[in-house]
């Protein structure tokens, strides 16, 4: 008997007055199966009613994907060949490699601004940066770090004009693998401030440029033997913002001195961390270049060398050139691979 209750109530509840649009229309029966399972008390009753429901959900998905699938090959495939292209092949699973390391090392800075002088000035230093690295060997390699270069100098005729330079930076870079040793990718300097500070002078002392950037980078990883491995990378900026602050006159923002309107009692003009008078720079506008190369010796310490080239020019044709030399020794504080 109460199979055929059952029965009753699902013939009833497909055919009972409705046009044959609403009999078909997913929603309505949707809802009207809902509204029986809830209502129904008796279990054999309830459990064909479940049936229905699952077996015309399976019929209306089977619908919804027969209708689309077209549309969904098309999507497919291109996701496949996007996949395809990102991820290099490769068998068996790639490691997975965490480094914290520090950097210390010694640091040779140049530096000419011919606004004011053709004269050059060197001088040496230290450098101290600390890194976090995440590598998925043959897939992608991506690190943040904070890194603070600090020298002595003066100018290449005299002694006299001696400065200080504090040039820290914190950046993040990611890239993926072209193939098991070629990584391409991209880094952007969040916080990039060149500040030298001249020992002689009191008032307007300081030069100062700051800035944010967006690099274009390459990395080349070659394990040589069991001991020895091989880095190299290069870095070329390709876009950013930039903000000149002068020495030697007063402490202004170059680029709004040069179009003249300086307010005094702005404090925006002479802050080197405010980005309010900071100009656009693209790849002519600002030549930036940096070069690495490491060998590293087993999984805890390596040696490098590392460069960097800056030349811009806020004035026309009298532009600012630095560059930074550094021997680099590096120290693995934590090393994991899984």
């Amino acid at each position: 008997m109460k199979f055929f209750r059952c029965r009753r109530k699902y013939f009833r509840f497909f055919f009972s007055g409705w046009t044959v649009k609403k009999r078909h229309d997913p929603a309505h029966i949707f809802s009207g199966l809902r509204r029986l399972l809830v209502k129904e008390k008796d279990l054999l009753v309830k459990k064909k009613l479940q049936e229905s429901y699952i077996m015309y959900l399976f019929v209306m998905f089977y619908n919804i994907f027969f209708r689309m699938k077209r549309k969904l090959i098309i999507l497919f495939l291109f996701l496949t060949g996007t996949l395809v292209s990102l991820y290099p092949q490769g068998g068996g699973q790639a490691a997975i490699v965490k480094d914290f390391y520090i950097h210390v090392g010694g640091a040779y800075a140049t530096f000419q601004d011919t606004k004011y002088s053709d004269v050059r000035e060197n001088g040496a230093g230290m450098l101290l940066q600390f890194v976090y690295g995440h590598l998925k060997e043959g897939k992608h390699y991506w690190e943040g770090g904070f890194l603070f270069d600090f020298t002595m100098n003066h100018a290449v005729t005299h002694d006299e004009g001696a400065s200080m330079l504090f040039y820290p930076k914190v950046y993040g870079k990611y890239l993926r693998a072209v193939n098991g040793a070629f990584y391409v990718g991209a880094r952007v300097d969040l916080y990039d401030n060149y500040i030298r500070v001249y020992t002689n002078l009191v008032n307007n002392s300081v030069f100062a440029t700051s800035g944010s950037y967006l690099y274009g980078s390459v990395l080349y990883r070659r394990q040589l033997n069991d001991r020895w491995r091989l880095e190299a990378g290069g870095e070329l900026a390709l876009l950013g913002v930039q903000k000149e602050g002068t020495g030697f006159a007063m402490n202004y923002s170059q680029n709004r001195i040069e179009k003249g309107g300086v307010d005094y009692q702005d404090p925006k003009l002479g802050d080197p961390s405010n980005y309010a008078y900071a100009e656009f720079k693209w790849l002519g506008d600002n030549l930036i270049l940096r070069t690495e190369f490491m060998m590293h010796y087993r999984k805890r310490i390596a040696l490098g060398y590392a460069w960097e080239m800056r030349r811009f020019a806020t004035v026309p044709d009298y532009p600012t050139t630095w560059g930074m030399h550094n021997l680099v020794f590096r120290i693995n504080v934590v090393h994991r691979e899984k």
